[in-house]
């Protein structure tokens, strides 16, 4: 291997590193923009391991702690689905659980009041801000469609899972709604839990209108 194969092995290593600083540097000027893209190109291990480290430390804590919770509730309501035996019902649960949390985490930290310029500065577009705010609400309004079926989906599989005493495992779903902050997701599942109660342990109705 060559002094020149060396080089270019290096520098492509960096080209993504390059792209990523070229992409979320929309708000400064465009010399600095070049200048932090061909920084982070030619010393990608500098930037490599400053981006490891914010992603363990920085930004991300917030949502982890909350994937930590989550997974703890995760974790439970899968010891009661275990008890069912059947393996293949884990598995279901755990791709919704996994739609679900994922969908509503990343809906929650996109705005719809941001988005990159970049693409109409390439295409010279004519108001390039307002293109990337329309740009930003259509991806958030696609993002929060997927959200909205597969909590569906998550309330579909609480309605009918087979497990023994089906009431704690909706309590532990709503648990999962409110760390979500999804109040929908919530008032149906709670709606699911009532209807699931015996007749002798329901409020009556004249009750619940007096407390509303």
């Amino acid at each position: 291997m060559t002094l020149l194969d060396l080089i270019i092995i290096y520098l492509a290593c960096g080209s993504p590193f390059g792209v990523y600083q070229f992409t979320r540097s929309q708000p400064m000027l465009p010399a600095s923009i070049w200048l932090q893209t061909a920084l982070a190109f030619v010393g990608w291990p500098y930037f490599a391991g400053l981006f490891v480290f914010k992603s363990i430390t920085g930004r991300e804590a917030a949502k982890d702690t909350q994937t930590s919770r989550l997974d703890l509730i995760r974790v439970e309501m899968e010891n009661r689905i275990i008890g069912h035996e059947s393996i293949t019902l884990l598995f279901e649960f755990r791709d919704i659980f996994y739609r679900y949390t994922g969908l509503s985490q990343e809906a929650a930290n996109v705005s719809a009041a941001k988005g990159s310029s970049e693409l109409f500065k390439i295409a010279d577009g004519g108001n390039r801000d307002l293109s990337a705010k329309c740009m930003a609400r259509r991806n958030a309004r696609r993002l929060d469609f997927h959200r909205n079926l597969a909590a569906r989906e998550f309330v579909d599989f609480m309605a009918t899972v087979p497990v023994f005493e089906r009431d704690h495992l909706i309590i532990q779903a709503i648990a999962i709604c409110d760390e979500l902050a999804d109040a929908a997701t919530r008032a149906e599942l709670s709606d699911l839990l009532f209807r699931l109660a015996p007749e002798t342990t329901r409020p009556a109705p004249a009750a619940m209108r007096k407390t509303a």
